[in-house]
């Protein structure tokens, strides 16, 4: 009977010699690795000036699912078209009210 056993434990042996992990599994992106090692490594370095609410922030976002960082993406896309359109409103009235002319500071400090 032991000799069945040893039979068996023989067919689950292999023979096959494996590579190293890198070529079995390589990065997904060339690089990657290294970068996330030194965005991690920034991160530390940068957190130094972040208040508690900027840190809240990013792990809030962080937490957030593709479509809500896809939200969050187009809300800042839209939120700085409108701030755009602003700016832009308000050169035109300064250049009707004619503030940006040369001297215009100058005739007002007198």
């Amino acid at each position: 009977m032991s000799k069945e056993v040893n039979t068996e434990d023989n067919f689950l042996l292999s023979s096959e010699n494996l590579r190293a992990s890198p070529e079995l599994w390589p990065e997904k992106i060339p690089g990657s690795d290294n970068f996330a090692k030194s965005a991690h490594k920034l991160a530390r370095e940068n957190e130094k000036g972040l208040t508690q609410e900027d840190i809240r922030l990013i792990y809030q976002l962080g937490q957030l699912p593709k479509s809500g960082i896809i939200t969050e993406i187009k809300r800042l896309y839209d939120e700085g078209y409108q701030l755009g359109l602003d700016e832009g409103k308000e050169i035109t009235r300064g250049k009707y009210l004619n503030i940006f002319a040369q001297g215009t500071l100058s005739n007002r400090k007198k």
